[in-house]
């Protein structure tokens, strides 16, 4: 099974409406014949007509647990907890996998960490190895710090950034 990861921009008053439509989804209707479930999730139409995606990696998007803990263990970068962890923890809970939101301050934080030019796809693939004792492309190691790099300079005032691994 492959995991895909994909970032998008929202816009920050947007917020707190996704939240309420992560949590939405299944509701028990009585019918005729008793009660039925209905899955009415309406999250991906009202994600996909509120968010712009930014970018897609074109690897399994498992390659996330090794960048993400080689950034947070060997370079002190800790991606994971953005500045609206609880929307994030909140999220990931309702949705498949994972889902963090980032914003103006994270991207201060982060952006300039993030450069690609700071790090070495043979030295995380290495790590790779290390942490899942089997390895990921080195090519797939530097498309992620690129796709975390391009994604957290699309922040501003008004929008933040998603990243949702599922």
């Amino acid at each position: 099974m492959s995991a895909i990861a994909t970032t998008y921009l929202i816009k920050k008053e947007k917020l707190p409406e996704l939240k309420e439509k992560a949590g939405a989804g299944i509701k028990v209707k009585k019918g005729l014949f008793g009660k039925s479930k209905e899955n009415t999730d309406l999250f991906p139409i009202w994600f996909a007509a509120n968010t712009t995606e930014l970018m897609t990696l074109g690897y399994s998007g498992f390659v996330f647990n090794s960048v993400l803990t080689y950034l947070d263990q060997e370079k002190g970068i800790d991606i994971i907890n953005p500045q609206m962890k609880e929307l994030s923890d909140d999220l990931s809970e309702k949705r498949p996998f994972m889902m963090n939101v980032y914003v103006l301050e994270d991207r201060e934080k982060f952006l300039d960490k993030l450069e690609p030019s700071n790090f070495s796809s043979v030295e995380i693939a290495k790590f790779s190895v290390e942490l899942n004792e089997e390895g990921v492309p080195e090519e797939a190691c530097a498309a992620a710090i690129k796709m975390l790099h391009e994604s957290f300079q699309r922040i501003d005032a008004n929008n933040a950034m998603i990243f949702y691994l599922y």
